[in-house]
């Protein structure tokens, strides 16, 4: 068979399973419930989240693979996988948001819903998961004050509920939002942690528990669409050292994005932070070179010419979509990342230790946790800071689609003409995992193209 046939006929292959797959994620969506509907039951989906003014509960229908989203007030010892009965009206979401539950497996939203528990869950390995996320957030909550105690969960897990609006709306004006998202940087503490607690194992058998700790680590995240994505970025990267196999970003990039496209292809239209995710990997691969050539006259400590570049690279990619989707553009977003850059892997590595000692000791906690909560306060200080500025973000702005269209048009023939100013191409830096933290999220970021 000729090399173009068996191009053809992969390519049908690809075709057909996409296809496929389109049609099975939509069938999730069909037959929802209709807005008569008061009383339907159904088991928990997801780790429930509890918040004011209401609490928010994934639930797979009995009989039914469809999953709605109920919001109301739910009694505070519900877990995964119990059993629930549920009274309230149901509405279809529309918009961005209705969009963002599509890509979910959502078709319905019951407001003001009524919950009662009639079943409690069977104790699995993922109920185990969620018990853990619940025990580590109420050790952050003993060892840090609000905001910080937020943030440390954002940045750990990617918890975001307890982090307040307004303290939201400045990481937003601030351009800051991203380190509140999991990312490659947290993929590499993972493996660097599994790699220093089994050091005295071949890499070959260090494998499969790196593994198991980065599919553990992602359910504990929330498993969201971006979560995905670094996950599996993170263990084909880890695969391909383990197999001794040269290692290609871009080829990696699109085995990615065909493994998320089987797992949900909804992602990848409706999930705009997985769009955006994919866009600064993408920046990051492919410009980080040629910014750092460009600003090779900058001092490299304390590490700034490598922040600046990866942070000049990933903007160059997601900054335009962002603008497109959401209308707010950041423009204090390149100092402000530039200036907690060098805190966060203090804020997490400091608040990681904390969190295993005030598990143990509450005083042993906090003695640590002084040195997180510094670098916490100091990243919550510059997104304050900046985001006051009156300057510092513009809102609604309207970008056509031709123009956004024309301007990655452009950006992808410039990277093609562009002459290489280095032969340098970032990689993974999960070969045989040495036990060492890595020194900040841009030199991860940088390694990984994992953002």
């Amino acid at each position: 068979m000729t090399r173009i046939a068996c191009f053809a006929v992969g390519c049908l292959v690809i075709v057909v399973l996409g296809a496929w797959r389109v049609v099975a994620v939509m069938r999730q969506l069909e037959n929802p419930p209709s807005p008569e509907t008061r009383v339907f039951r159904g088991t928990i989906a997801d780790d429930p989240v509890h918040s004011m003014p209401q609490d928010s509960i994934i639930v797979r229908l009995d009989g039914s693979k469809s999953l709605v989203l109920a919001r109301g007030r739910a009694p505070n010892e519900l877990r995964y996988g119990d059993r629930i009965r549920l009274e309230g009206k149901t509405t279809v979401p529309e918009g961005g948001w209705g969009k963002s539950l599509k890509a979910k497996g959502i078709a319905v939203v019951v407001d003001r819903a009524t919950v009662t528990l009639e079943q409690p869950g069977p104790r699995g390995a993922l109920r185990l998961l969620y018990e853990m996320k619940r025990g580590m957030r109420h050790v952050i909550e003993r060892l840090y004050p609000e905001p910080s105690a937020g943030l440390l969960a954002g940045l750990l897990t990617g918890d975001r509920d307890g982090i307040a609006k307004s303290e939201s709306d400045a990481f937003r004006r601030s351009g800051l939002t991203h380190i509140l998202a999991i990312s490659g940087y947290n993929i590499t503490l993972v493996l660097a942690v599994i790699g220093s607690l089994l050091f005295f194992l071949p890499f070959r058998w260090r494998f499969g528990p790196s593994v198991v700790a980065v599919i553990a680590f992602a359910i504990l995240a929330g498993a969201s669409a971006s979560v995905v994505r670094a996950a599996i970025m993170g263990v084909l990267q880890l695969a391909a050292a383990h197999a001794g196999r040269e290692k290609s970003m871009r080829l990696l990039i699109l085995w990615t994005l065909w493994l998320m496209a089987m797992w949900n292809p909804l992602s990848l239209w409706y999930d705009a932070g997985l769009q955006l995710s994919f866009l600064a990997v993408v920046g990051l691969c492919e410009l980080t070179p040629v910014f750092e050539k460009a600003l090779r006259r900058l001092p490299s400590f304390p590490g700034l010419r490598e922040a600046l570049s990866v942070t000049l690279a990933a903007q160059c990619f997601a900054v335009p979509w962002t603008a497109f989707l959401f209308g707010d553009v950041s423009l204090v977003s390149l100092p402000a990342n530039l200036l907690v850059a060098p805190a966060i892997p203090v804020a997490m590595a400091a608040g990681g230790l904390s969190l295993v000692a005030g598990s143990v000791s509450d005083p042993a906690g906090q003695l640590i946790a002084i040195l997180g909560w510094m670098a916490l306060e100091w990243i919550c200080l510059v997104a304050r800071t900046l985001s006051s500025l009156p300057f510092a973000a513009l809102e609604n702005v309207e970008i056509p689609t031709w123009a956004i269209v024309a301007y990655y048009a452009s950006l992808f023939v410039a990277i093609r003409l562009m002459p290489r100013f280095t032969t340098r191409i970032p990689e993974f830096s999960c070969g045989p995992p040495t036990g060492r933290l890595p020194a900040s999220p841009a030199s991860t970021e940088n390694g990984t193209c994992s953002r």
